[in-house]
């Protein structure tokens, strides 16, 4: 490994660890909400699949009688003081960025909230609405606001590189750091053979873990050349689903970076593309999707939004005993 990336890891690492000392001595205080908070979060800088495995939580909650509520945080977006998202309000991405907005498209019965920090979000949700437990996306690393239930996704197609610390790798702390979750989530169980990373062998049998696989709903057109537009963390992930969906259609891409707050020029870049490869349409996410619907409007060709779900593998019940644990 380059040793300047190796040294740039382990001060990533000693920051983390710094902080996490700081929380478990109680030195640093945790923020408490009236409502149970549980975390969904992951050791990594992004694209473990924590978006649907998170309205996977929400659905489940729902059916099952609770009234949660969701914090996000304004990733990208100008928030300057906790928001509850609006997703009837023209130009609300660029406020509170796609997944808050998105969240709130797809839960129209659920509080969602966003803002630069998630704790002060978490204690604006909970004072403006009644709610009875309250998801944290991406909170796994927010230690200021106190959660009762710590669910830690690992994504299944990692290898044990991926969780060094940033610049070497992806993680934002130790692999150690698992110690905090109450839960194990695999993602995308689907893309591969099983689990790469080789400390999960530290893992208590107790500790309980759950496999999630990725569903991606393409259409059923008999379509021969399509162009992908992602602006997501993973982007290889999107591209083999569809692959494993639709392995008749020559696939061309255009990839962004991670949460890129799309312009007409980015626009009018996919468009270009999409005419010289003689693609047919243009697939994106979802979370893509809210950013360009309004940019696209009547352009060619047609723009498809394939919606991505996460699908337990095993007892849904079992996984909502977790869940409820600190609904009791």
């Amino acid at each position: 490994m380059n040793p300047l990336l190796q040294g740039l890891a382990e001060i990533v690492a000693g920051v983390s660890g710094a902080k996490n000392v700081l929380y478990d001595s109680n030195f640093l205080k945790a923020v408490k909400v009236s409502v149970p908070v549980i975390s969904l979060g992951n050791l990594t800088v992004g694209g473990t699949g924590k978006t649907p495995v998170t309205a996977f939580c929400l659905k489940l909650l729902l059916e099952k009688g609770h009234r949660p509520g969701l914090v996000c945080r304004s990733y990208r977006g100008n928030l300057k003081s906790p928001k509850k998202v609006d997703p009837k309000n023209p130009g609300e991405v660029s406020h509170v960025g796609d997944e808050a907005l998105w969240y709130a498209e797809k839960f129209p019965n659920v509080p969602v909230w966003s803002g630069p920090v998630k704790s002060e979000t978490a204690r604006a949700l909970v004072a403006a609405e009644k709610i009875d437990v309250l998801l944290v996306d991406d909170g796994f690393q927010h230690r200021k606001l106190h959660r009762d239930l710590n669910l830690l996704l690992l994504d299944s197609t990692d290898s044990q590189e991926a969780y060094e610390c940033v610049p070497a790798g992806r993680a934002r702390e130790n692999f150690v750091n698992w110690k905090r979750a109450n839960g194990i989530l695999w993602t995308k169980t689907n893309l591969a053979k099983g689990p790469k990373i080789a400390k999960v062998s530290e893992f208590p049998v107790a500790l309980p873990k759950f496999e999630f696989e990725s569903v991606l709903k393409t259409p059923s057109a008999n379509l021969k050349n399509v162009l992908l537009v992602s602006g997501i963390a993973r982007p290889e992930s999107f591209r083999a689903l569809v692959e494993q969906n639709c392995p008749q259609v020559k696939l061309h891409e255009l990839i962004f970076r991670d949460h890129h707050p799309y312009g007409p020029e980015d626009v009018q870049k996919i468009e270009n593309q999409a005419k010289e490869s003689g693609a047919e349409e243009v697939w994106t996410t979802e979370k893509d999707e809210v950013k360009l619907r309004s940019l696209w409007r009547a352009r060619s060709p047609p723009l498809r939004a394939l919606s991505l779900e996460a699908k337990l593998k095993g007892s849904v019940e079992s996984f909502y005993e977790l869940l409820a644990r600190p609904l009791s």
